[in-house]
């Protein structure tokens, strides 16, 4: 499936390690414009960063149902950052749903004050946003890194804020954990869509100083948006230059906050 940024096609690219040298690169398909059901599949990342979507889903694991997931996102930002990683995934799934299940209550400011602590505590925001224009980040001086990884974070948590907005009946099944590259830990999802196709998603988790954090989301279990991410942004670096990227999020953050 075909990503632009800016009216620049990539096409999706099979994951590469984002803990290393990567050659296409990152998240939440941000800067597509695509049908529904199809964007909220590609999202569930999303993230930030990961990733368009707007419709619903309903954390759960194989035969075990989530408990009930009212008040998520206020605690989410004190729970205990030693979670395990797939501690760290279904409370983002639980928080996402909890969300758009309120989405009738909620404009975008009000999602966006949601889900942002849950995006916080389950994203290494500051790794994806490095990573996401690849080489050029040390071309970056300290205040341009400090304001990409801002506007990477306004940009992914913007993503969730404005396509996860109704709730349709979808869930989420974790269908395992296992050991990845450079100590990492892939942990498996599918999402439920009724009257779709469902959509394996497999996210990346690091061990940070904070605890286990996300830092890439693998759409059908094999494309790697940190991948595409980078592909994007360093292709647009490279063209137009830091201010013609950094113009093309803040336009795409504005987009997304007059959606709903």
């Amino acid at each position: 499936m075909p990503h632009a940024l800016g009216g620049l096609p990539i096409e999706a690219a099979a994951p590469q390690d984002p803990t290393h040298s990567m050659t296409h690169s990152m998240m939440p398909t941000s800067m597509t414009n695509q049908p529904t059901h199809c964007a909220r599949a590609a999202l569930m990342a999303c993230v930030a960063l990961l990733w368009a979507s707007a419709s619903g889903a309903e954390a759960t694991r194989v035969a075990k149902v989530a408990p009930p997931s009212h008040s998520i996102a206020a605690n989410a930002a004190s729970e205990e950052s030693a979670s395990e990683p797939v501690e760290v995934v279904e409370r983002l799934h639980a928080a996402l749903i909890d969300m758009m299940k309120r989405s009738k209550d909620l404009d975008f400011a009000g999602r966006y004050a949601f889900i942002e602590p849950v995006i916080a505590e389950s994203f290494d925001l500051e790794f994806m946003g490095s990573k996401s224009v690849g080489r050029h980040w040390t071309k970056l001086d300290p205040q341009k890194q400090a304001q990409w990884i801002d506007r990477f974070t306004k940009l992914t948590t913007s993503n969730y804020a404005g396509r996860f907005v109704e709730f349709d009946g979808e869930h989420f099944e974790t269908i395992g954990q296992v050991p990845a590259q450079r100590s990492t830990q892939m942990v498996q999802t599918k999402l439920y869509v009724p009257s779709d196709q469902d959509v394996l998603l497999y996210y990346r988790l690091m061990e940070t100083e904070r605890g286990w954090r996300i830092i890439d989301i693998l759409m059908k279990g094999t494309v790697s948006e940190l991948a595409l991410r980078r592909s994007e942004y360093s292709t647009l670096l490279k063209r137009d230059g830091y201010d013609k990227l950094t113009r093309a999020i803040d336009e795409k953050i504005e987009e997304l906050s007059k959606g709903s």
